[in-house]
């Protein structure tokens, strides 16, 4: 019984890890924002991420969004550069992304489009996109507004070039909802987690302490009738 009990308790906590490293895999394994520097909400997060993640099937790229406190001794370009090759963003798919830095200290921002893609999404078009899409509310430091619209019109380009359809809205609503309704059944999870380990430990000790009142109980009554025994053989030998 209590190695039953430890048993379900070990098998509890191996698959609470395991949902743990599985949704840590599935971050790891697609890069479409990096928030260094903490600027941007979850729901924005979660938006590029699936509007991403049609484009990287369809297309094989992604609008990709890195937000840092500041570029060091770097110029921003050359930061941009700097993360553009450390993230491997050359590498993805059909080499074919577009990556955006936006500095919170130095107030600055600046995007570098693949070389697989430069010759169609140009940079004078590029740049264009943050004139019109980011600068009046990055400059307000309404950085999820900033950052939202100029995606969208980004991600609108590779739409019309592949035929993609894509789901672009700067609505954020559904995808707070969304997160909310995670954390609430991650939370509820995790209290049913919990409240089964407490249930197998609290268990698993009353099985242990049952276990010892009973075997003491058996000790006792041996040893009584022990005595008893050596008690009628010494009236026998009188």
């Amino acid at each position: 019984m209590v190695i039953q009990m430890k048993k379900l308790l070990v098998f509890i906590l191996i698959i609470s890890m395991l949902s743990s490293v599985t949704a840590f895999a599935d971050d790891e394994e697609f890069t479409s924002v990096s928030d260094g520097a903490s600027m941007l909400s979850e729901a924005t997060e979660r938006y590029i991420y699936t509007q991403n993640k049609i484009l990287s099937d369809k297309a094989g790229a992604r609008v990709i969004i890195a937000t840092a406190t500041d570029s060091g001794e770097l110029s921003i370009t050359e930061y941009a550069d700097k993360l553009y090759d450390e993230m491997g963003i050359g590498h993805i798919g059909r080499k074919n992304s577009v990556f955006i830095l936006l500095c919170r200290d130095e107030n600055d921002y600046c995007i570098k489009v693949s070389d697989g893609i430069s010759a169609a999404l140009t940079d004078s078009y590029a740049q264009s996109c943050l004139a019109e899409c980011m600068e009046k509310d990055f400059a307000k430091e309404n950085y999820d507004k900033a950052v939202i619209k100029t995606y969208n019109r980004l991600a609108s380009w590779y739409a019309k070039q592949y035929d993609i359809k894509l789901s672009l809205t700067e609505d954020m609503s559904d995808y707070k909802n969304m997160i909310k309704t995670e954390k609430e059944r991650k939370l509820l999870k995790n209290v049913i987690i919990i409240s089964l380990v407490v249930i197998v430990v609290v268990g698993g000790l009353y099985a242990l302490i049952h276990f010892r009142r009973k075997k003491r109980m058996k000790d006792l009554l041996r040893k009584r009738q022990e005595r008893r025994r050596r008690y009628t053989l010494s009236l026998r030998g009188k």
